[in-house]
């Protein structure tokens, strides 16, 4: 196998797939929110807290959202 980081391959290729999923119009708020955690896995700070705002802008009630952008912030 050619891959130097298969876990970074893994996420890169779940968030093409949150991606594909958010632009066919996708009203999950768990897809959005997915989507911000493979950014924060990527260690992809800035844009993980910046779809964290989205999600929670979007979807004021998905709670999980709040937790997991302070933990971001606190990184």
């Amino acid at each position: 196998m050619s891959s130097e980081n298969p876990v970074s391959d893994t996420t890169s290729k779940r968030l093409a797939l949150f991606d594909q999923m958010i632009a066919k119009g996708s009203e999950d708020p768990f897809v959005h929110y997915a989507r911000a955690m493979e950014l924060r896995s990527l260690g992809r700070k800035e844009d993980a807290l910046e779809a964290f705002d989205g999600v929670a802008a979007r979807f004021p009630t998905y709670v999980p959202t709040y937790l997991m952008a302070a933990q971001v912030c606190g990184e």
